[in-house]
């Protein structure tokens, strides 16, 4: 049942266009704030097991002890525990913390 369609990996496929496929990205604008601690961006196999209340929860566990790299580990984990063992799709996290 799964991977599917993967439509973040269309961007510029010419057959996905041939399909319908548009891309037209979501752009979101954020002014940085004194309270904000980090930047969390990954790839749709952390999104699709891992909500972003979740998600945000596990990496400031870890930010709060100054244990950024474990955070990383800490969500691929999660997502391969959420997965049945195995991470079935490809998953990449980048965590920037200010």
């Amino acid at each position: 049942d799964r991977p599917g369609l993967a439509v973040s990996r269309s961007l510029g496929d010419g057959a996905a266009r041939a399909l319908g496929v548009i891309a037209e990205p979501v752009i979101t604008v954020h002014q940085l704030r004194p309270e904000d601690r980090f930047m969390l961006i990954a790839t749709d196999g952390l999104w699709d097991s891992l909500g972003n209340d979740q998600a945000v929860r596990i990496a400031a566990t870890y930010i709060e002890r100054n244990l950024q790299h474990v955070a990383v580990k800490a969500l691929l984990e999660t997502v391969r525990r959420e997965e049945g063992g195995q991470l079935v799709d490809d998953t990449t996290v980048i965590l920037v913390t200010f």
